[in-house]
């Protein structure tokens, strides 16, 4: 596997087929007796929305899955140390682990997110 590959990857599943399972989910969503307490506020605000505002709630989960994804592709590329870190972190295909992994993976996968959200 390739930077690329684990970049894309990453990004088809945690941002693209992710977020259109959370929108599916709440536009499917009904309140049961079944329904705890935090799925009822959810459903229940989901439904209060117009189409404009659904669309715009789920912009901006996705703009939060991207940031979040950049940010740990920043850790992972050594950009920044977590408490108690004190070396960096090396990422390697098993098959080939000679050859690091997590060089400028935030860069590629900015790149790609700005491609595509063009």
């Amino acid at each position: 596997m390739t930077k690329d590959e684990l970049v894309s990857g990453l990004k088809k599943i945690l941002v693209d087929l992710d977020t259109n399972e959370h929108r599916q989910g709440l536009e499917s969503a009904e309140i049961t007796p079944k329904t705890d307490e935090y799925g009822v506020k959810v459903i229940s605000f989901y439904q209060s929305l117009d189409q404009a505002q659904k669309e715009a709630l789920f912009a901006l989960l996705k703009q939060i899955r991207i940031d979040t994804i950049a940010s740990l592709f920043a850790f992972l590329d050594g950009s920044f140390f977590i408490e108690g870190q004190t070396a960096d972190m090396r990422l390697v295909n098993l098959a080939n682990p000679d050859k690091k992994l997590n060089e400028d993976l935030a860069d590629i996968f900015l790149n790609l997110v700005c491609v595509w959200n063009r």
